[in-house]
């Protein structure tokens, strides 16, 4: 690889972390000092929000987030890996239409969609509940797996 394009890759990766590299020095100011514009990237640095936030009960935050994640993957592999293997392997009449349909299914934003299924699941009892993230996580993320894993079993 040239110099050039040597340079323009650390650049590129330094675009890349750079946001990820400033929320974390700024995890480490109070409140006053990282909410200052502009911005102050040499205050004071503290412990004290995570004394804060440490001094509290967070397992069972943790232990849900976890749980919801993990579930929605295995539940998204489940049914992703036998869907994409059907239709890497039976040649369909118009799949580059099957593969859109699923798609397309990605095309709305999110926001759209936040007001009906918040109505639903208030509806029905689910609100406060780590299978309704499962239920959602894995509709989300449903037709993606199904996408990339069809391409990747098709070759």
């Amino acid at each position: 690889m040239s110099p050039l394009w040597t340079f323009v890759a650390w650049l590129a990766t330094l675009a890349f972390f750079a946001p990820v590299a400033w929320m974390v020095l700024t995890s480490f100011h109070q409140e006053a000092d990282a909410a200052t514009n502009p911005p102050t990237p040499f205050a004071p640095v503290t412990f004290d929000q995570y004394k804060l936030l440490f001094s509290r009960d967070i397992t069972p935050f943790l232990l849900n987030s976890a749980m919801a994640s993990i579930l929605s993957t295995v539940l998204v592999l489940a049914l992703a890996v036998p869907a994409a293997y059907a239709l890497s392997i039976k040649p369909v009449e118009k799949w580059t239409d099957v593969m859109f349909f699923f798609l397309s299914t990605k095309f709305l934003p999110a926001i759209a969609a936040l007001l009906p299924v918040y109505l639903i699941v208030k509806d029905a009892g689910m609100l406060d509940n780590v299978w309704t993230l499962v239920i959602l996580y894995t509709a989300m993320n449903l037709p993606i797996a199904v996408w990339m894993m069809r391409s990747f079993l098709a070759e």
